[in-house]
């Protein structure tokens, strides 16, 4: 018995020495649904750059010309033609 006094002595001391000395022990349910999810946005965002850089070079020309523009915005990439580059003007 005096064993598992000393045991029980030391462990209350140990514990209330690491909760005093700030470290905190953090519990989280659903932790592995959050990573799952964090790497889903991360390959979407990665898709979604290598998708406008590709854009991004095949119409160099026209973005130089100001006749398209890319944006990376919070819904996604944003495509903007100009209408001049649709339609011809009076016709």
């Amino acid at each position: 018995m005096d064993k598992l006094g000393k045991f029980f002595k030391f462990s209350l001391l140990f514990l209330s020495i690491l909760s005093l000395s700030g470290c905190t022990f953090i519990f989280q349910k659903g932790r592995s649904s959050d990573l799952k999810k964090i790497e889903e946005l991360t390959r979407q965002l990665d898709e979604l750059n290598s998708t406008r850089s590709l854009l991004e070079e095949r119409l160099a020309q026209e973005l130089k010309d100001n006749q398209v523009n890319l944006k990376m915005m919070q819904k996604g990439l944003v495509i903007t033609f100009v209408a001049d580059v649709l339609f011809d003007s009076g016709k």
